[in-house]
């Protein structure tokens, strides 16, 4: 890969982790999950009693019941750092404890 390549490839997995911050903060969790890879596995996702872990439907609803969790919740993002396809992201999170997201009854997946 030229270096002229890797350097469009570095800004765009920037922008995309970018589009996902804004998405979130605007609570569009369909374009915030649309960020994420179409086989994506969230390791929380059992927890809100959704039986397949992978892809974008899955992340979405792990968004919606963090918002439950945290109807208030702001990412101040200080720096993101980006090489390739790999995006670090050095933030502040605050928000308030607002309720538990409903989840099905029954044990929770194992590892939680």
């Amino acid at each position: 890969m030229s270096s002229a390549e890797e350097e469009a490839n570095t800004a765009a997995s920037r922008q995309v982790v970018r589009r996902w911050f804004d998405a979130m903060e605007r609570r569009a969790w369909k374009e915030a999950a649309d960020c994420w890879a179409p086989d994506a596995q969230n390791h929380a996702s059992g927890r809100y009693g959704l039986q397949h872990q992978r892809g974008r439907e899955t992340v979405s609803r792990v968004f919606e019941a963090l918002h439950i969790a945290f109807p208030d919740r702001h990412w101040e993002v200080e720096d993101i750092i980006a090489e390739g396809d790999r995006v670090v992201c050095r933030m502040t999170v605050s928000g308030t404890f607002g309720r538990v997201p409903p989840r099905p009854d029954g044990p929770l997946p194992a590892g939680w």
